[in-house]
């Protein structure tokens, strides 16, 4: 960890790495805790504060083990209890309540009294919690509500009683950082950074708690400790943009973008001052990079690229959807890249901040992909929505994020191929997409029955290295698709190939278990080190020789739980030599 360069901005264990301030109280460790299994935590008064029933580990949800807890039964109800203390000066500021993620309807109460309620799993919730604090202790109780409902997004989440096919045990409640910062009562509430390679610039869009032509945001930007721009701009408006120029010239502002072989990061302070007094200071920092498609190429910087990714559940043995620590998520990445990939793919589920901030660090690419409904009704339409711009709004200024994957194998959609409701959906989401950030590719419904795409992605698990290769050997076949051979066509009735870039984004998938006959992979488990081997270099080997292909997505990174299909087990050892793998991808 000592050899990389962190931007100016780093700061250990601190949950949201893009938006740094100095404030901080991490409220992560023992909280009290009620399984509510007979929904009486309510008439109890719960809310009011309690303790002497169970105690919880934060942030780790009460089905895993890391939780201390380890129940797996679905309980609807929870309830978290804790005491903080909070001084004179702090009555002054803003307390604001942070949950990285809590599942599904999060509400908090202050001293017995409702602060708010937020439904969602997969964004950050924020409670301000000022109108309801006084010197000294004070109770925080969290109480949420979960269920087995497909009316919204649920990724790969269970929705029975036991694991089936590639879903797992659920989640229910908190299960990513709680900590609090104390802010000014004017302040920055958000921040998006938008570079473009294409003139040279980067665009900072604020918007301050309370406009004032009295408030000022003085903006500076650095790189390797050289000065490159100071701008200001007064907050009068709700929501401003601040534009400026990077580099003095071509050839400098070239060896200054972000890569995976030069992950270059600029450093950014954002100093806002009211009446010429200094109120906020965030710290930041972002990576001048371009992703766009060319026919049927991707280029990084208008350079063509060869994904050579992973697909990445991101689920641990003993806490499931928590990484242990951030130490985890690193390492992580450090061992995919290890292993020769340059880029993965988060696999219905959205990470810990810090998995992309570690990304943005490393040269990593990534996709984000949102994690799936499976009804279609206008009840989980509306919640798909509502969560899915959360989410970009969250996670838009991570550098090394790519690609937005809003539909996987039509799950949600699952009659896509020709209802027009559900192909009207999946394209409105997909020019939704563009709307809010043009400055990523989008794909409409990963795997198979696109409408819309800025690729056309295929899954394929067939084991047989020349059927494989057989099977994608010529653009024709790669884009009409075959009955016989595949579960689903490539595009859905009504839609086509239109020249874009082509990619095997899941295939693999081997079974693997070496000390328990347990679990499922694709086709016949193997029965040694060297037969793996054999078979993981045959079908990486059929996915490179594929013409007109850019790039392939291998499953998996990981065993989840019942599967035994991953390159490493679930508490993270290689099944094989990693120089062997590492030999395989490269």
């Amino acid at each position: 960890m000592e050899n990389i360069k962190y931007p100016k901005c780093h700061k250990e264990n601190y949950p949201r790495p893009s938006f740094v301030r100095d404030s901080f109280l991490d409220l992560n460790g023992p909280w009290d805790f009620y399984l509510d299994r007979n929904n009486d935590g309510l008439s109890k008064n719960l809310q009011n504060g309690f303790s002497g029933y169970q105690t919880i580990k934060v942030p780790y949800s009460y089905e895993t083990k890391a939780s201390t807890i380890n129940v797996k039964e679905m309980v609807k109800s929870v309830f978290y209890s804790k005491d903080v203390v909070f001084s004179k000066e702090d009555l002054t500021k803003d307390v604001l309540l942070n949950l990285e993620g809590s599942d599904y309807i999060t509400s908090v109460y202050v001293n017995g009294v409702k602060v708010g309620t937020e439904e969602g799993c997969y964004h950050r919730i924020t409670f301000n919690l000022s109108p309801y604090l006084k010197l000294g202790k004070n109770n925080i109780t969290i109480h949420c509500l979960d269920d087995y409902s497909c009316d919204r997004i649920r990724g790969k989440q269970r929705w029975m009683d036991k694991e089936f096919g590639c879903w797992y045990t659920q989640t229910t409640g908190i299960y990513k950082p709680v900590w609090i910062e104390k802010v000014d009562k004017i302040h920055l509430v958000s921040l998006k950074i938008t570079p473009s390679l294409e003139d040279e610039s980067v665009t900072f869009n604020l918007v301050p708690s309370v406009p004032s032509d009295c408030l000022e945001a003085q903006i500076t930007i650095s790189f390797n400790n050289k000065l490159i721009r100071k701008v200001s701009a007064l907050l009068g408006e709700t929501e401003v943009d601040i534009k400026t120029t990077l580099g003095s010239s071509k050839m400098d502002f070239l060896t200054d973008l972000w890569s995976v072989d030069r992950p270059k990061l600029y450093d950014v302070e954002i100093n806002l001052l009211y009446n010429n007094k200094s109120v906020d200071l965030v710290k930041t920092y972002f990576g001048l990079r371009d992703i766009k498609t060319d026919g049927n190429k991707i280029l990084l910087n208008n350079i063509p690229i060869y994904l050579k990714t992973v697909l990445d559940q991101g689920y641990f043995k003993d806490s499931g959807l928590t990484a242990l620590n951030e130490k985890a998520l690193l390492e992580d990445i450090l061992i995919m890249k290890q292993m020769g990939f340059n880029g993965a793919r988060k696999h219905q589920k959205i990470e810990d901040e810090r998995y992309y901030y570690y990304a943005d660090v490393l040269g990593f690419l990534t996709w984000l992909e949102i994690p799936s409904m499976y009804n279609f009704n206008s009840i989980s339409q509306t919640k798909y929505l509502t969560e899915l711009t959360k989410i970009i709004k969250q996670f838009h200024n991570y550098t090394s994020i790519m690609t937005y994957v809003p539909f996987n194998e039509s799950w949600g959609v699952k009659h896509i191929y020709e209802n027009h409701k559900e192909q009207q959906f999946t394209l409105a989401i997909y020019y939704l997409l563009k709307s809010l950030d043009s400055s990523r590719l989008v794909i409409s419904n990963d795997g198979w029955e696109h409408t819309v795409s800025d690729i056309l992605t295929l899954h394929h698990y067939e084991q047989d290295a020349l059927k494989l290769a057989h099977y994608y050997e010529n653009l024709d076949k790669q884009i009409s698709g075959d009955l016989k051979n595949h579960q689903k066509l490539p595009y859905c009735d009504g839609f086509g190939y239109n020249g874009e870039p082509i990619m095997l984004s899941e295939f693999g998938g081997t079974s693997f278990e070496k000390d328990k006959n347990k679990g499922w992979g694709y086709g016949c488990t193997v029965k040694d080190d060297a037969e793996y081997i054999e078979r993981l270099r045959s079908l990486v080997n059929a996915a490179k020789e594929m013409p007109n292909v850019v790039g392939f997505c291998y499953t998996q990174l990981t065993d989840v739980e019942q599967e035994v299909n991953g390159l490493l087990t679930e508490d993270r050892k290689p099944k094989v030599d990693i120089k062997i793998i590492k030999d395989i991808i490269d």
